[in-house]
């Protein structure tokens, strides 16, 4: 008799810790790219990338309380992509010249302008104010 409450017992203790969460790296997207290790999709690479690595880091103007929230500007020849703080998806940009100068608009209508104001310095606008920019300007 003991041994069967002791083995019922056991049983029940098991079935009731089973561990439920995902093994780490199980998260990948619909592209293959694992969050949890940094990877974002890049539809200009159409590779999975890590943004800080592949891509121009580019940090809030107006620094607000917590956390800094950086922007990030992947570009390859005359094309580009920004990917925005809580934006799903990056906009595009394509390369255009100005006076000489080599900028990078938002294909779409929403107003960004990325400008190269060094050789490692960048400058991010919306629609005319400045919103990101590269450390150390």
């Amino acid at each position: 008799m003991r041994k069967t409450i002791f083995l019922s017992l056991f049983l029940l203790i098991a079935g009731c810790s089973a561990d439920n969460t995902s093994a780490v790296g199980a998260d990948r997207d619909a592209h293959g790219c694992i969050g949890s290790a940094g990877y974002t999709f890049s539809p200009l690479k159409n590779s999975c990338i890590r943004l800080w690595e592949a891509g121009i880091t580019l940090l809030p103007v107006q620094k607000q309380d917590g956390a800094v929230m950086a922007a990030y500007a992947v570009l390859q020849d005359n094309k580009g992509e920004l990917f925005l703080p809580g934006n799903t998806t990056p906009i595009p940009l394509g390369q255009q010249y100005i006076q000489g100068q080599a900028t990078w608009n938002a294909t779409n209508a929403s107003g960004w302008k990325l400008t190269q104001t060094g050789p490692t310095s960048w400058q991010l606008e919306n629609n005319g104010t400045l919103q990101y920019q590269t450390q150390g300007l």
